[in-house]
């Protein structure tokens, strides 16, 4: 039969893996063992500890409800009461027991181990008793009143006992409205005393989440060859153990030298009984379809936060709900800065990492009842309701501090932003459409004002937006015609400050309306909008081309990334160096630190072929990002240029002298050429000169000037040019 012949092989196949693998690594088996003890001894005492917090999260979504507290307490409605609380808590979240209690802690409704009991039917142990009290202490002491100001969680009494004989979680909450009109009287809350047994189907799911092998709990300690972990309360008492057969893998790789016929008959036993594990899984997930397909449609599958369509029917439901009264609803869209550069760089892999990680840290510092969902690759929204300006200023300066710490991905550092767009719904704002647009418009706002920033919607930012998109179709038409476009030369200087080398290719834009325009507007609008390849070989043509009149001189010309990204930008630069007759040694592509962080290699190809082309590579504004001697070894760069953030500091810090004396250093030590950007003092050029820097560039030796004015300063012509 087809199932038999595929047991032999799988065991054939298996028990020659064994041997091989056996051989290879049995000096590590004992290693192996201990690690693995450690590995599920860690799980079992983190998942305890998760599980004592998850029972009374479990219970925040019925006893914070004005149904709960309308069909309990105001009108006891025994069916709502079965279906929402009781058979809800155990069918949903398997807890085995539940217990609602009035305002004298009597029970008026249990579900105990799948059996309902109404008033006078059940009781409570002492050891809940003491819960039970322990909770009605925290609320006359006003832990409720201080959940209702925000200032605190809703409180709860929680802790490990034996239950019925069981041992257990027990949890203590106490049920009360969302609104107003469902307040209570302090002392007069019904509450919920939800219990899980450990020893039932809590070990089970331990067991199968975490492959723990015969999972169970006893109250003696583990037999030899069992690992066991105590279980105990708060107060620090042994209720007793949790047992299970450790996964041992040194022990199996030993196990490979026993005689054949035992590995044998093992293998096959083993292959038996995944096979029938994988039948019997194959029908546990045919019931689980439904459900899982239906969780799919309102979730982002990576972060399994709520995804576009639910936050859609939320943020509606709220803006709808608060039609009818004064509450505030606030939308916050969030966009991360520079994913794409890590997508590109790092790959899709990372980028995943980074969006898990960014949505924990999201997650981290949210207010009760806020609502986040993660609605494209790199957006997220946060829906707040009965926020103020003032809380929302504060929670949106709280996620530009989480999000600012670095994140490792695939072992590099990796430093991203946010930036975040905030909506206030006013009373005409009652579609959420309406909301989303206003916020998406901030959120425009946020990233055009330079990113990692948030901005409060106001209607003069729909005006800003649309300057914003007058402003790219403007761009368009200055490239295209070329006219308002004017490539600017600025001289560099050999560190004495006398001989010119080279110059630095800076691109202008002349509008004929608005007049300059900063290249940090318009360079990130053609970047935002597919313009900067078109522009950037425009830039490189214009350089290239005033190069030829000036001899020996280099020029240097600054690369983006999504240029470099190009399939075809060596040919590109081979074709415009051989256009404008120049030497291809006497072009110096600049690039940033970032660019270097490309896990697909494309970088280091292309700047590889450039190189043996003749074209120098420099590496600018170096010491600011992700400065490494092992990017410079890698990609073996001609020049390093300190940034001028640096330079400005001296004098004024030692450390900045010890950072340029660092930095020249060690591009000497590697024989690359250094150069200073940003001279405005004779004092920094003169420690510039001393620290060995080769060349210097800044409005101390010359302004950036026009292709007659640079042709005019190495004739000897000009003397306007240099700074006094």
């Amino acid at each position: 039969m087809p199932f038999q012949r595929v047991s032999a092989i799988s065991c054939a196949v298996l028990a020659v893996t064994f041997v091989v693998i056996a051989f290879a690594v049995i000096w590590s088996a004992i290693r192996a063992d201990d690690l693995a003890r450690a590995r599920q001894t860690k799980v079992v005492s983190s998942s305890l500890s998760a599980a004592t917090q998850k029972i009374a999260h479990d219970q925040l979504s019925v006893v914070v409800w004005d149904d709960a507290v309308q069909n309990l307490k105001h009108s006891f409605d025994p069916q709502w009461v079965s279906k929402n609380l009781g058979r809800w808590m155990n069918d949903y979240f398997k807890h085995d027991r539940t217990y609602l209690l009035n305002a004298r802690d009597e029970i008026v409704y249990a579900d105990v181990d799948n059996a309902e009991y109404s008033a006078g039917e059940a009781w409570i142990s002492p050891s809940v008793a003491k819960l039970v009290k322990m909770l009605r202490q925290k609320i006359a002491d006003g832990a409720l009143d201080a959940y209702e100001r925000d200032a605190a969680e809703l409180p709860v009494a929680s802790d490990k006992m034996f239950e019925g004989a069981r041992p257990s979680i027990v949890s203590v909450a106490p049920i009360i409205g969302e609104s107003d009109a469902y307040a209570q009287t302090r002392g007069s809350e019904f509450l919920m005393v939800s219990v899980r047994y450990l020893d039932g189907s809590f070990a089970s799911d331990l067991a199968e989440q975490y492959q723990l092998k015969d999972a169970h709990f006893e109250t003696d300690v583990a037999h030899r060859e069992e690992l066991a972990f105590p279980v105990k309360t708060d107060g620090g008492e042994t209720l007793g153990y949790f047992h299970w057969q450790p996964e041992l893998p040194g022990k199996s790789i030993v196990k490979g030298f026993m005689p054949g016929f035992v590995i044998g008959i093992g293998l096959v036993g083993i292959a038996t009984l995944l096979l029938l594990f994988k039948l019997r899984a194959a029908g546990d997930q045919l019931a689980e379809s439904e459900t899982q397909a239906k969780r799919l449609t309102y979730h982002d599958r990576l972060t399994a936060l709520p995804n576009r369509t639910f936050l859609d029917q939320h943020l509606q439901s709220l803006l709808t709900s608060a039609s009818r009264g004064d509450e505030n609803v606030v939308l916050i869209s969030l966009d991360v800065d520079r994913f794409k550069l890590v997508n590109d760089t790092l790959g899709y892999a990372a980028g995943d990492e980074l969006i898990l990680q960014l949505s924990q840290r999201l997650l981290s510092v949210m207010p009760p009842q806020s609502f986040v969902a993660r609605i494209g690759s790199d957006e997220f929204a946060v829906v707040l309701p009965q926020f103020s300006d003032g809380d929302v200023e504060t929670l949106c300066g709280s996620i530009l501090t989480v999000v600012a710490g670095p994140m490792v991905l695939n072992g590099s550092p990796v430093v991203v932003g946010v930036s975040m767009g905030v909506a206030i719904a006013a009373q005409s704002d009652r579609d959420h459409h309406e909301l989303s647009r206003k916020a998406d418009i901030a959120l425009n706002d946020a990233q055009a004002s330079g990113r990692n920033q948030f901005k409060i919607f106001t209607e003069s930012m729909s005006d800003a937006l649309q300057k914003r998109r007058s402003l790219e179709v403007d761009l368009r038409e200055a490239i295209e015609n070329g006219r308002e476009l004017e490539v600017v030369y600025q001289p560099i200087y050999s560190a004495g400050g006398v001989a010119v080398d080279g110059f630095e290719a800076l691109l202008r834009w002349y509008h004929p309306r608005l007049g300059s325009v900063s290249p940090l507007t318009f360079i990130c609008i053609a970047e935002e909008c597919g313009l900067i390849h078109q522009l950037g070989k425009w830039v490189l043509r214009q350089a290239c081309t005033a190069a030829a009149e000036w001899n020996d001189k280099t020029i240097a010309v600054n690369v983006s990334p999504r240029q470099l990204a190009e399939p075809d930008f060596v040919a590109s630069v081979v074709d415009i160096l051989k256009q404008a007759a120049i030497d291809p040694r006497r072009l110096e592509i600049e690039i940033t630190e970032s660019t270097l962080l490309d896990a697909t290699g494309h970088t280091d190809r292309t700047l590889q072929a450039l190189r043996q082309i003749g074209v120098k590579i420099a590496l600018d504004d170096f010491g600011t990002g992700y400065s490494s001697l092992s990017y410079i070894m890698r990609h073996t760069v001609d020049r390093v240029k300190i940034d001028r953030s640096f330079v400005q500091q001296i004098g004024q810090s030692t450390r900045a002298n010890a950072v340029i004396l660092a930095i020249v250093g060690m591009a000497r030590g590697s024989g690359i050429s250094v150069t200073a950007e940003g001279v405005e003092t004779s004092a920094q050029q003169e420690l510039l000169r001393l620290a060995g820097a080769d060349h210097l560039q800044g409005f101390l030796l010359s302004k950036p000037i026009s292709r007659s004015d640079a042709t005019a300063l190495l004739s000897g012509t000009s003397s306007a040019v240099a700074a006094a």
